[in-house]
């Protein structure tokens, strides 16, 4: 009998090419690990706008060009676009296409805990489950990602204001862990994710009921004591990071405690990864600005809308800022009691907030806009265009809901334009977006299309010559229709001859119109209908006896919008000087500072060894004190 011997390598290398080769899963073929319940869809998800108004992105406008996206991702931006012979063609004539915009501080998804747990926590520290810190307000290690559920009803709320991804943020708490840049769309919860770990969020802000109802005694209970925390926090955070080396190199010593709230902090401040600071005024914005500095993080601050109070001040310790738009309400003055009871302060932080923006980007200062501490998000866009009559210039605006958010948060290759490469998130609007009557009309996120305003994908409204083969229409016979998509109005005119239309309806791509035939000689009303293409319609009609016709019609022109001729005064940015402290004892600039300043005959309490000193002096100079004692 014949042996047969087999090498070791004929045997190991067929199975490691297999492995390594035969096995692999290409990365165009399957985009996530998920098993498939059914067959895959592979249909190819390829789009061209064309005929669109193109911002690509602030300050590159294309007039008319087209936009085609594969896959969620876009292709190709431009004036000379083709679109591909497999692609489904959406015409945009009378549109504007803006790169999606960027919520850069939202709780969207996130769900809140009533904190039991941690303040049980806190009561206990020798409880404690897992390395975790030892105060309940510290989670560092918390993701947004991790415990994110999509909310399909908040979701199209804030698409409905072109948003089309946000920063996720926790709630509550002190240090809340890295915020996640999620994607707005109806994809699963995973697939949402763009960018899991992208800042971490500190909050510089009192522990009230709103952000943290169940640890109303814990501690810190005041603002002195969150910044101690904050401060000791990032000083442990350094600490352990030592300590864990030194005794990886020596364990031959006390073992410290295993902690993964500072672990994954201190791995935080070596990575150079952003921290956002959120304050409640101007005023902690130079303590979170000194935080920073004192350990070298790069940082954004989250503001109150008040910077313009002191932006001059400002601009010296922090260039990145987080806006929110949530303008106060104008005081109730009605009554003489209620008019007693606003103060001077309130009265003028109503009138300069819509000013921020502006008095920022005037002050060369980048930011980003969001719709937190809004009661209902629908109320973005309208509070922006306010921003935008204060002065905001249009292009500073679309800046902080794209290019700049993508900036802070390192996704400029994914995000911020319409540029060749980027994920297909996109806003449509009819016309100019900031302008007062403009509305979204679709988002798309993915490459996938979300109507927000459901409108006609053909606009019928414009002039159209009617062609029929019956007596009873001239070649000379028009048809006009205006008003909205979804109220359309319409006109038929036959030489000097106008016959309303009683009703006019557009379903899909069926256009329907209705007129009394009294004027053409057939007593009843007249029924007309037809498929619509861009620029033609093709149908029937039937007159009051039943007999049948057939009509065609050509645009002859589109539709042009009539001037609003009532349209309200553009706000205009606050004359009013400015003066702080904004009450009633502000001052235009500060009181001249003496470079020497001497009290005399004073009780002086040392808090050192001289202790109470009575009929002292103390003696300042250059913002320090010089000398204590008598007889300075």
């Amino acid at each position: 009998m014949r042996k047969h011997h087999y090498s070791i390598e004929r045997i190991i290398f067929p199975s490691i090419f297999l492995l390594f080769f035969g096995l692999q899963r290409p990365l165009d073929a399957q985009i996530d690990t998920d098993p498939a319940g059914a067959i895959r869809d592979k249909t190819p998800r390829a789009h061209a706008l064309i005929n669109a108004r193109l911002v690509i992105k602030p300050g590159t406008v294309v007039e008319n060009g087209a936009l085609v996206m594969r896959d969620g991702i876009i292709v190709a931006a431009g004036s000379n676009v083709q679109p591909p012979a497999d692609a489904r063609i959406w015409d945009m004539k009378g549109r504007t296409v803006y790169p999606g915009f960027i919520d850069v501080c939202s709780h969207y998804g996130v769900k809140s805990s009533d904190g039991s747990a941690a303040q049980r926590s806190a009561a206990s520290a020798k409880k404690r489950r897992g390395p975790s810190h030892w105060n309940p307000f510290v989670v560092p290690q918390h993701t947004a990602a991790d415990g994110f559920l999509a909310d399909d009803k908040k979701a199209v709320k804030m698409r409905g204001q072109g948003f089309t991804s946000a920063l996720v943020i926790s709630e509550k708490g002190v240090f809340r862990g890295n915020a996640s840049l999620i994607g707005l769309g109806d994809s699963a919860s995973h697939r949402s994710i763009l960018k899991a770990e992208a800042a971490q969020f500190i909050s510089l802000q009192h522990l009230n009921s709103r952000s943290s109802p169940s640890f109303a005694r814990a501690y810190p209970s005041t603002l002195m004591g969150i910044f101690a925390l904050v401060r000791q926090t990032l000083l442990d955070a350094q600490w352990y990071q030592a300590a864990q080396a030194t005794y990886s190199k020596n364990p031959r010593q006390q073992r410290p405690e295993s902690n993964q709230a500072l672990q994954v902090l201190a791995a935080e401040m070596s990575a150079k990864r952003p921290f956002i600071f959120s304050v409640n005024d101007e005023l902690n914005i130079f303590t979170a600005a000194d935080i920073a500095g004192t350990f070298k993080l790069p940082f954004l601050i989250l503001g109150s809308g008040s910077e313009y109070r002191l932006v001059n001040d400002v601009r010296g310790v922090a260039t990145s800022f987080i806006l929110p738009l949530n303008f106060p309400e104008a005081p109730e003055v009605d009554t003489p009691e209620e008019a007693l009871a606003a103060s001077l302060e309130e009265l003028r932080h109503y009138h300069f907030a819509p000013d921020n923006p502006r008095v920022l980007h005037e002050a060369g200062i980048k930011f980003a806009f969001t719709g937190a501490g809004l009661k209902d998000v629908s109320e973005f866009l309208p509070r922006l265009r306010r921003a935008i009559d204060r002065g905001l210039p249009v292009d500073a605006a679309l800046s902080a809901l794209t290019v700049n958010p993508a900036g802070f948060f390192g996704v400029e290759r994914q995000l911020g334009t319409l540029e060749s490469g980027k994920i297909a998130n996109l806003v449509v609007s009819q016309g100019e977006l900031f302008a007062e009557n403009s509305a979204i009309q679709e988002v798309w996120i993915d490459g996938s299309r979300f109507a927000v305003k459901a409108g006609p994908e053909i606009d019928p409204r414009g002039l159209w010559r009617l062609q029929t083969r019956t007596a009873s229409f001239a070649d000379t016979t028009r048809l006009q229709l205006k008003g909205k998509p979804d109220k359309l109005q319409g006109t038929l005119i036959l030489g000097e001859q106008k016959i309303k239309l009683t009703d006019v309806k557009l379903a899909f791509s069926r256009l329907s119109l209705m007129f009394p035939g009294d004027s053409l000689g057939r007593r009843g009303m007249v029924r007309m209908s037809g498929n619509l293409s861009a620029d033609a319609v093709d149908g029937v009609g039937e007159w009051p006896d039943g007999a049948i016709f057939t009509w065609k019609a050509e645009r002859e022109a589109s539709y042009q919008a009539p001037p609003d001729t009532l349209k309200k005064e553009k706000e205009k940015a606050m004359a009013l000087d400015p003066v702080y402290p904004t009450g009633g004892y502000g001052r235009m600039k500060p009181p001249a500072q003496p470079a020497n300043l001497l009290l005399r005959n004073a009780t002086i309490w040392s808090c050192a060894e001289a202790g109470r000193l009575a009929g002292a002096d103390m003696l300042v100079a250059g913002g320090k004190i010089v000398a204590v004692g008598r007889n300075v």
